[in-house]
């Protein structure tokens, strides 16, 4: 699904930086329904397409935006994304966790084959959860092993 507005013809016209520079500024309207509608989205910036196989995986927690639904405004939002993106590999992703608060972060996509790397990523990265683009779940990224004085304690299975 492609959810930029351009035209077939626009989308033609626009390539490389221009399309990526189109689907940041005028894509926060889109976004803010993408996460009313499906609870969240992940974008391939360069295509303008919505991301449907893999793993999505917080690329770098320090860009993260957070704030309640209530509180959305796409300028914010779009500003937000035209200075972030820069620092991305051509993906955004966003949803909506269970207490109504919206999380916008620059995200790295892995394959199927790379699903030990992704929730690797995850742990580094302090993150609650990856998602599987493919079935459209959130997967836990705890347990991980904790240090308890000298010795290593694992918290759980997965």
């Amino acid at each position: 699904m492609r959810i930029t507005t351009a035209t077939s013809r626009d989308q033609d016209e626009l390539s490389g930086a221009s399309l990526c520079a189109y689907v940041r500024s005028a894509q926060a309207p889109l976004l803010r329904g993408l996460v009313h509608q499906n609870g969240g989205f992940t974008l391939d910036t360069q295509s303008g397409l919505l991301v449907d196989r893999g793993y999505a995986v917080c690329a770098d927690p320090s860009r993260t935006l957070g704030f309640e639904l209530a509180d959305w405004c796409d300028a914010r939002v779009a500003s937000w994304v035209d200075s972030h993106l820069v620092f991305s590999a051509g993906h955004l992703g966003g949803w909506l966790d269970p207490g109504g608060w919206v999380w916008l972060d620059l995200v790295r996509i892995f394959s199927e084959a790379d699903r030990a790397e992704a929730f690797a990523l995850g742990r580094a990265h302090w993150q609650e959860a990856i998602f599987d683009l493919h079935r459209n779940v959130s997967l836990a990224v705890t347990p991980w092993e904790i240090a308890v004085g000298s010795e290593s304690v694992n918290v759980g299975e997965r």
